[in-house]
């Protein structure tokens, strides 16, 4: 997954994308201002997500927010009508 849509997918679940952080990490911050924010590094030089991050990215949204299948399903919904913008 590129990295724009993953960020685009966020947006579209409600966070709000801060990439004023340090290097190549960026922040997001919930819908829920009652939530903490959650850091991800963004990938370089290619700025594609590949498996095993898109796996540990899905291990810390669901920990931190407790997202479920549905949550996901949302996301990837969202990831999808993204691409298809791309496109």
């Amino acid at each position: 997954m590129k990295w724009e849509v993953f960020v685009k997918a966020m947006q579209g679940m409600g966070f709000t994308y801060d990439p004023s952080t340090a290097g190549s990490s960026v922040k997001f911050d919930p819908p829920d201002k009652k939530d903490s924010s959650i850091t991800f590094h963004k990938p370089h030089p290619d700025p594609t997500l590949q498996g095993t991050m898109l796996l540990e990215f899905r291990r810390r949204l669901q920990r931190q927010y407790g997202w479920t299948t549905e949550h996901f399903a949302k996301f990837e919904a969202e990831a999808h009508a993204v691409e298809e913008e791309v496109d």
